[in-house]
């Protein structure tokens, strides 16, 4: 499942803009889902939502990005509403076979 929404990702948004990250250990209920007694596949994407200044700063200082849950997490609502959308609607539109 994965790899199918990771393709309709970079068809969608481009392959420049869908990067493949390490298995983190996240403390999200969502791990749950996929354990029930009818072993509905589940996948969890993430949608970069940083100014891409502040990315490169990091990048270049190694200075941590504020998180989601932090006082100083601040998205950027253009372009990242549109991208969150676009990705979801690739998504469910891939997986539904349209």
């Amino acid at each position: 499942m994965t790899r199918r929404v990771a393709a309709a990702f970079q068809r969608w948004i481009g392959e420049p803009n869908t990067f493949r990250k390490k298995p983190v250990m996240g403390g999200e209920d969502f791990g749950r889902y996929g354990t029930t007694a009818e072993k509905i596949p589940i996948c969890m994407f993430w949608l970069g939502v940083v100014p891409p200044d502040q990315v490169k700063e990091s990048e270049t200082t190694g200075k941590a990005l504020p998180s989601l849950h932090s006082s100083l997490f601040a998205p950027l609502p253009e372009p990242s509403i549109k991208t969150g959308i676009t990705a979801m609607t690739a998504a469910v539109l891939t997986l539904a076979g349209k």
